[in-house]
């Protein structure tokens, strides 16, 4: 059963703590107390999408958390061991919420995805709001609740085809990867081949393009040294530009007669002689460097050739030479594939028209199932209806089988529900025939239904109640009542009938106090209780009329009702 449910932080909610108990649970208030903000609570913990716009303003985050006990008698204990809860009798379903937009989802404390939170709390929580008239309303939803209500037999029919259509959607893409046209097979295994031609003949090899990536870097610095020596040679040696060597013994044959007259002369020629003769050590050096760092001009050819060679592979096939080997062995596999795929393309055929033929057969056996559990939940309807006030409704379920050749998962069945409120009256689409408050009570009793074969512990309705009152209010609320003997049942109402009947009632109020506006909850106990069913009852503050027939609802008199 669910204990309590807490929320911080969200909506208009500070910060609340509601304690429950089994029975049947009243949620009332005034319109815009806040008694949709329990259900979006809810259904936060049920996966819903989360925003930043719940956040209570001005708060950083909300957290919403319900605490379950006893949560194995629902909830298959391979899951339970799997998590690591089998020894845990309480079990704590919680969200966060940031106003960053990050969301967290836990499960006694730790972190879990937000899938696997509304797995588990969808075997906890089922949520009837007002939406549910749409999902009633739509033959596909339609044939979705009725493979709900499925026992063994069908739930195994319909397993059966499901597993069918996913392994004829496999043959489909496997037939559709080999191309379904002998001509594209044959364009696709021409382009591989020139591919795999190509990168064979390259023969590359393994860290090549950084052996020569680094070799290439280094004769790129050689012909710079080169080049700089160059012109070093051209400005030191050459004659014709006038290179210091050629100047050098120029001056010397300038001072070879003015040092005959002058020892400072002669010392300044011997200083240039000296240096004339470090010029000719140099030049010799020079020459010596420059046959150690000649460049072989055919090996730095073949350099760049090689480097573009890869680098146009790389262009094509892949970033790195990693890529191109995988895309070559890729290539490979994809080429012995589609060599055999005239074979393989023959046999997938015979094996997808084996598969189709087995799921026509498949198929009539589901909707021989079908058929069988529609007659049990139009039965089940039938003596709902009674209980809700609609002696004299009838209720069918149409299926048959539809004018497709195609495989959808959910069969080949097409399902309408039927209705007739009144005696007399031929049955008819749901949709066109079942007013508000009609749709509200069938709203109820397909989900009472449901839930009892589902096994589902708590049940919320958010104003079922709508479009109804009088003796068909006491219907409704006699038919809660007894829902709430199996399981917990919340609902949010507006209706004192419904409310009368409750085991625990909440009171939803908004206030304003500095300067802020927030929803709070309050357990109602004797005269506040009988002062709110008097409310529902009159739409104001309690008359005596109304508190006197409150009163009498509380004590669960008969009364006489119009509608």
């Amino acid at each position: 059963m669910l204990q309590t449910l807490s929320i911080t932080d969200f909506a208009l909610i500070e910060r609340q703590q509601l304690d429950f108990k089994e029975g049947l649970t009243v949620i009332s208030g005034e319109t815009g107390a806040g008694k949709s903000i329990l259900i979006d609570a809810f259904a936060l913990l049920l996966g819903k999408r989360a925003n930043r716009e719940m956040i209570r303003e001005g708060c950083d985050k909300a957290i919403v958390e319900a605490l379950f006990y006893g949560p194995e008698k629902y909830i298959e204990p391979n899951l339970l061991t799997e998590l690591g809860f089998e020894n845990d009798s309480e079990l704590i379903l919680s969200r966060e919420i940031r106003t960053d937009g990050r969301s967290y989802a836990r499960v006694n404390g730790r972190l879990v995805t937000l899938n696997l939170l509304s797995e588990l709390s969808s075997k906890l929580i089922a949520i009837h709001g007002q939406n549910s008239q749409e999902e009633i309303y739509h033959p596909p939803a339609q044939l979705k609740l009725l493979d709900k209500f499925a026992g063994p037999e069908h739930q195994a029919a319909l397993k059966a085809w499901e597993a069918g259509v996913m392994i004829r959607r496999e043959l489909v893409s496997e037939l559709k990867q080999l191309g379904l046209s002998p001509r594209e097979r044959s364009r696709e295994l021409e382009l591989l081949e020139y591919q795999i031609a190509e990168l064979t003949e390259a023969q590359l090899e393994a860290g090549e393009d950084e052996n020569l990536e680094r070799k290439h870097k280094k004769l790129s610095a050689l012909s710079k040294i080169n080049q700089d020596l160059d012109q070093f040679e051209a400005l030191f040696s050459t004659a014709e530009d006038g290179g210091i060597r050629t100047n050098l013994q120029a001056a010397l044959k300038a001072l070879e007669y003015p040092a005959r007259f002058s020892k400072k002369l002669s010392n300044l020629r011997s200083e240039v002689l000296l240096m004339s003769e470090n010029a000719r050590e140099i030049a010799y050096s020079l020459s010596d460097l420059r046959s150690q760092l000649a460049i072989d001009s055919e090996s730095a050819a073949e350099i760049s050739e090689r480097l573009e060679e890869i680098n146009e592979l790389k262009r094509k096939y892949g970033d790195t030479l990693d890529d191109i080997f995988a895309f070559l062995e890729q290539a490979q596999t994809r080429e012995a594939y589609l060599k055999n795929s005239e074979q393989r393309f023959a046999e997938l055929q015979a094996e997808l028209k084996k598969v189709e033929a087995d799921l026509c057969t498949k198929a009539e056996v589901l909707s021989r199932e079908r058929k069988r559990t529609a007659e049990r939940f139009a039965e089940a309807m039938q003596a709902s209806l009674v209980d809700l006030n609609l002696p004299k409704a009838r209720f069918a379920v149409r299926i048959s089988a539809a004018e497709t050749k195609a495989f959808p998962l959910s069969g080949r069945d097409e399902l309408e529900f039927l209705f007739s409120a009144n005696e007399g009256e031929s049955l008819k689409a749901l949709a066109k025939v079942a007013s508000g408050g009609e749709a509200s009570r069938l709203i109820l009793a397909i989900k009472s239904i449901l839930a009892d074969q589902a096994e589902i512990p708590v049940l919320i309705f958010d104003e079922i109640d709508q479009g109804i009152g009088g003796r068909t209010a006491a219907k409704v609320a006699q038919r809660l009542h007894s829902l709430s003997r199996e399981r917990q049942v919340f609902c949010v109402t507006h209706s004192a009938s419904i409310a009368a009947q409750a085991d625990t009632h909440f009171l939803l109020e908004k206030s304003f106090s500095a300067g802020r506006t927030k929803t709070s909850s309050i357990e109602l106990k004797a005269e506040a209780r009988l002062n709110e069913v008097a409310r529902l009852l009159s739409g104001a503050e309690a008359p005596a009329e109304s508190l006197a027939l409150a009163q009498r609802l509380l004590n669960q008199d008969e009364i006489n009702y119009s509608d």
